[in-house]
């Protein structure tokens, strides 16, 4: 079976070659099914991240990170489509332990700063997301 600490797997997470996002996006969503990541798999996105700055790896392990760098993220995590910021809100919302309470997630969505990357519409929209997601 291949799981989270198979090596193969890791590699090709890691390596993410050109055109074979969504293809790495579906086996990190399997692989994280149910909030449950594995660190060798938030390690894995972590360093991929880094290498690509492609936010869309970081909603599958988003409620996993540590408060600082879930904070440097956030603006990514903003700017993207809207399907993709509600996804990840919902995990930082929803998450036990959870890295932000969803009081201070409010306050950290409204803290960022407007920029071309990340217009005020779209902040604007990732608080009403936040404030409409149940905890």
């Amino acid at each position: 079976a291949i799981g989270p600490t198979s090596s193969h797997l890791i590699a090709l997470i890691e390596s993410c070659p050109k055109g074979a996002e969504v293809l790495i996006l579906a086996f990190v969503s399997t692989l994280t099914e149910g909030g449950a990541s594995h660190p060798m798999v938030v390690s894995t996105i972590k360093t991929l991240y880094a290498r690509n700055q492609d936010a869309r790896f970081m909603i599958y392990i988003v409620a996993r990170l540590p408060k600082d760098e879930l904070l440097a993220v956030l603006p990514s995590i903003v700017a993207l489509p809207p399907v993709g910021v509600k996804a990840a809100l919902k995990r930082i919302i929803h998450a036990h332990p959870a890295p932000l309470t969803p009081e201070k997630l409010i306050v950290a969505l409204h803290k960022l700063s407007p920029s071309k990357a990340l217009p005020v519409r779209k902040i604007a929209e990732a608080i009403e997301t936040a404030f409409q997601e149940k905890d």
